[in-house]
This record gives C-alpha cells, sequence and structure tokens, in this order.
C-alpha cells in the first residue's frame, strides 16, 4: 500500500500481509493509514463523494506541512493478492484525487479524479 498526502501521512509504503500490526508514537498517522484502506473500501462500495463526505471533504483529507501548506491531491495505491483453490492472482488498484481547476465558480463537489490506475497479472 502506497499513500501520499492523506491527512496526516505526506508519503509512505508499506507492505502489509495476513496479519499486520502497525506501531508507532501517538499522532504518527496508524490510524490514517487504516482510514486510507477503509476510503478505499467505501468509495468502491458507494461512491467516491460519499467516500469524502464521509470524511468531511476533500479539505479534511489533504495533507498539510509543517508550515501549514496544504497538498493539492492525495493519492492511495494498494496492491492485491487474491488466492483460491491453490491460484493467486495479483491486481493493483490506486487514484488520486485532488481539487477541480475551473475557472468559474459551479455548483456541486469541488474534487475531481486526477489519475486511476488498474492492472491485473496472474
Amino acid at each position: 500500500m502506497r499513500l501520499r498526502n492523506f491527512t496526516s501521512v505526506a508519503w509512505c509504503d508499506i507492505a502489509l500481509g495476513p496479519l499486520a500490526v502497525l506501531v508507532g508514537f501517538n499522532a504518527a498517522g496508524k490510524s490514517n493509514v487504516l482510514d486510507a484502506l477503509r476510503f478505499v473500501g467505501d468509495a468502491l462500495s458507494t461512491s467516491l463523494g460519499q467516500a469524502l463526505a464521509t470524511r468531511g471533504g476533500l479539505d479534511q483529507l489533504l495533507h498539510r506541512s509543517a508550515d501549514d501548506r496544504q497538498a493539492e491531491t492525495f493519492a492511495i495505491e494498494v496492491d492485491l493478492v487474491v488466492g483460491a483453490h491453490g491460484t493467486q492472482a495479483r491486481a493493483t488498484y490506486g487514484f488520486e484525487i485532488g481539487r477541480k481547476r475551473t475557472f468559474r465558480p459551479r455548483r456541486g463537489s469541488s474534487e475531481r479524479v486526477v489519475r486511476t490506475s488498474a492492472r491485473s497479472w496472474a
């Protein structure tokens, strides 16, 4: 799993196995790593808009640096290994979400999907 600019996590690359234990100091980002996984699940089972709304909107999910600058986009990418009856399939699913760039205000959501990626192999 890879995260970039998601809430308190500026960047990370985590290898998750069948049993993963997240250990760290308070406010290190453990809960935000778990929420990134929940976000992917929510976006796939409901919609991107609902997953964002549940968390207070795009501004609540964009990383802020130490000098209080807010990132323009956040990205989540997950590598999956699925197996059944002795076979395995591998896949990668990811996306990057940021603000819409428009010259005039529009009604509705202010977020846009910047990039998506999906690939699979045996």
